[in-house]
C-alpha cells in the first residue's frame, strides 16, 4: 500500500505560494523605495525631514517672514497665522510631514538634520588657494542666516570708502564691490544649489576676485550666455525660492545676473564671470588696485622663497 502524500504536497504547494507572495511583496517594497529615492534625488527639498517636529522650527522666524512679506510683497496671511497653516500655504508639508525645505527656512538648528547645509568662507591674501588659510569660517543656520553671515564675512574683508556729508545727514559709504553684487552671488548659490549633493556652498575671497561656488549645474534651457541677458526665472528649489522671494532676498524676474553685470560696470569693475561645470561658479573681480597689490605680494613671496 502506497503512503498518502497528498497532505505533504498541499503543504509544499502552500509554502511555495507563501514564498512567491513574500517575494512579490518584497519586490513591491523595493520598487516603492526606489521611487522614493528617485523622487528625493529630483526634489530633495520636498522630501520629509526625518525626525523633525514643529518644536524643531522657530515660530518667530515664521512671524518675521509674514511681517516682511506683508510689507514688501502684499502677502495675504495675517501675522498671527498658526505655523502649520503657514507651512501648508507654502507647500512645506509632505503628506503632513515637515520637509527639508521647512527645516532650511525655519529650523532652530538646521544642520542637526541637514549636515551639508552650511557655507564655508575663506579669505586668501594672494590669488591662489594656499595653506594655512588666513581667515576661515563655517557658518550654520537657516538659508537666511547663511546668506547674511557670508555677505558680512566678505564685506568685512574688502575696502570701504567713506564720503563727506555734502548733500545728506548720512555719511555715504561704498564698498569696492557693490554689496548688492556680493549678495546676489551668494543668494543664488544658496537658493539654487543642488541639495542632494553633500558639498557645501563655498565663498572664497582672493586678492583679485571673489569666487562663489555651489553644487549643481544650470537647469535647462539656461546657459551661461543667457545669464548675461534678461531670462526666464527657473529656480532649482522652488520651495526655497518662494519664501526667499517673500522675504526680499530674491526676485522672480530673472534679472539678478544682469543687475550684477550692470552694477559692476557702474563701479568700474570687470564683468562678472559664470562657469557651469561640475558645479556652478560666479567670479566677481575686485578693482585693479587690488589685483596689482596681489601681483606685488605674489612677486615678493616668490623673491623671498628664491632667496
Amino acid at each position: 500500500m502506497l503512503p498518502d502524500t497528498s497532505s505533504t504536497c498541499r503543504r509544499n504547494r502552500s509554502s511555495r505560494l507563501r514564498s512567491q507572495a513574500f517575494d512579490e511583496n518584497l519586490k513591491q517594497v523595493k520598487a516603492a523605495k526606489m521611487i522614493d529615492a528617485c523622487a528625493s534625488a529630483r526634489d530633495p527639498e520636498a522630501t520629509p525631514c526625518e525626525g523633525v517636529t514643529l518644536d524643531d522650527l522657530d515660530s518667530s522666524r515664521m512671524t518675521r517672514l509674514i511681517r516682511t512679506a506683508r510689507r514688501i510683497r502684499q502677502f495675504q496671511l495675517d501675522e498671527d497665522t498658526p505655523p502649520e497653516d503657514l507651512l501648508r500655504h507654502l507647500n512645506l508639508l509632505n503628506k503632513g510631514r515637515l520637509t527639508n525645505a521647512a527645516m532650511h527656512l525655519f529650523g532652530k538648528a538646521p544642520q542637526r538634520f541637514l549636515i551639508s547645509s552650511e557655507i564655508k568662507c575663506a579669505h586668501f591674501h594672494g590669488t591662489q588657494v594656499e595653506k594655512p588659510i588666513p581667515f576661515y569660517q563655517v557658518y550654520k543656520g537657516t538659508v537666511f542666516d547663511l546668506v547674511d553671515q557670508a555677505v558680512d564675512f566678505v564685506l568685512s574683508k574688502i575696502a570701504l570708502s567713506i564720503g563727506a556729508r555734502t548733500h545728506s545727514v548720512q555719511v555715504p559709504i561704498a564698498y569696492e564691490i557693490p554689496k548688492e553684487v556680493i549678495t546676489e552671488a551668494i543668494v543664488n548659490a544658496v537658493a539654487h544649489r543642488d541639495y542632494a549633493d553633500s558639498s557645501s556652498v563655498q565663498v572664497m575671497l582672493f586678492a583679485d576676485r571673489l569666487d562663489v561656488m555651489n553644487a549643481g549645474r544650470l537647469p535647462p534651457p539656461l546657459t551661461v550666455e543667457k545669464l548675461r541677458v534678461a531670462h526666464e526665472s527657473l529656480p532649482r528649489n522652488p520651495l526655497l525660492a518662494e519664501p526667499m522671494y517673500l522675504a526680499g532676498y530674491i526676485e522672480h524676474k530673472g534679472t539678478g545676473t544682469v543687475d550684477m553685470i550692470r552694477r559692476c560696470a557702474a563701479a568700474n569693475l570687470r564683468e562678472p564671470e559664470f562657469a557651469d561645470g561640475e558645479g556652478f561658479v560666479t567670479t566677481i573681480w575686485r578693482p585693479d588696485y587690488a589685483t596689482q597689490l596681489a601681483r606685488v605680494q605674489d612677486g615678493s613671496k616668490a623673491e623671498f622663497q628664491a632667496k
